[in-house]
């Protein structure tokens, strides 16, 4: 019972989460990384050349949100998304937008360089880094009802009690403000309603084109990536286990991860054949072997940049061919 030999406490078991895993475990699993590159070879003869008859929604995401990203990073959620047809497009740069306000722990924003030791791509320089940053809101005093108003503005307001436009919504955390104008004063209403927004579960989108083609896409806020020496560990590690499960899959030796950290977004394509599963399984470390899992990245894709998007949805179009 090795397992149990080994796993004897909490932190023995975390430290060997795939989120702690180290260019060692790569070299332990004989994971071969080639160069980054603007393609993803495995993709390669389907992608597009052109973006020609694709859905207008698709080529409106191509060419950018309206606003200059400045702007943007101050709008509110309510104000984007009514600007914008399909409310999708509106939501699509409503996160864009969040991504890029600034925050009071503000941290580096530049595209995670694989070449950094130890480099964290939310800025950390080694150590284990937190999840998602979590804000306590104080509720302050009793209010009664018939003085409330509804608002999606930030509790932290000016002295006079309205609340700041450059704060508002740092979060998609509804709650109920005291005496201040309504979201209206801030917000051109084009439908005239208000909105109150409550988002308290993350829920999994799941896209069934047929029988063989089925795509899940879970938002894992917590996951916490680590990139060394152009290595991908924990994305190696989760494809190792989701190709050990025994659950329907569209592919038994191909798995193409989608990795996004910030604004950057990266594809990653690995060739996990039974031959490997099965020296992995049975075999030492120390053993030889000439069977290797092979796992080819593209560059990072800039979704501030329309040269970014562009990548990425010839990619995801490249997929669902």
């Amino acid at each position: 019972m090795v397992y149990y030999d080994t796993i004897t406490n909490p932190s023995t078991f975390q430290r060997l989460a795939v989120s702690c895993w180290g260019v060692d475990h790569l070299y332990a699993c004989r994971v071969l990384c080639s160069q980054p590159s603007d393609v993803l070879p495995f993709l390669a003869d389907r992608i597009p050349r052109s973006e020609v008859r694709i859905h207008p929604c698709i080529e409106s995401l191509i060419h950018g949100p309206k606003e200059a990203l400045s702007e943007l990073s101050q709008m509110a959620e309510a104000q984007i998304v009514c600007s914008y047809q399909p409310e999708s497009l509106g939501y699509v740069w409503t996160a864009l937008g969040n991504l890029l306000r600034p925050r009071d722990n503000d941290r580096d924003t530049r595209a995670p360089d694989n070449d950094d030791q130890g480099a964290d791509p939310q800025g950390g320089t080694g150590g284990r880094s937190s999840g998602r940053s979590r804000t306590r809101t104080g509720h302050g005093p009793f209010v009664p009802s018939d003085t409330m108003q509804v608002a999606s503005s930030s509790p932290m307001g000016s002295d006079d009690g309205r609340p700041d436009i450059a704060l508002s919504v740092p979060s998609s955390i509804g709650f109920v403000e005291s005496p201040a104008p309504l979201v209206e004063d801030y917000t051109p209403i084009k439908k005239g309603l208000s909105f109150l927004e409550f988002r308290d579960e993350r829920l999994a989108y799941r896209y069934e084109r047929d029988e063989e083609r089925i795509f899940e896409a879970i938002d894992d806020g917590g996951i916490q990536f680590r990139f060394r020496r152009r290595q991908d560990q924990q994305v190696v590690g989760e494809a190792l286990a989701f190709n050990s499960d025994a659950i329907d899959k569209i592919s038994n030796n191909n798995i193409i991860s989608i990795v996004a950290v910030q604004h950057y977004i990266k594809f990653i394509h690995m060739h996990i054949t039974d031959d490997f599963m099965h020296d992995m399984q049975a075999r030492a470390p120390a053993d030889g072997s000439d069977v290797y899992l092979k796992a080819v990245s593209t560059n990072w894709f800039d979704m501030t940049q329309s040269s970014g998007r562009r990548s990425f949805v010839r990619h995801m179009l490249a997929m669902i061919a």
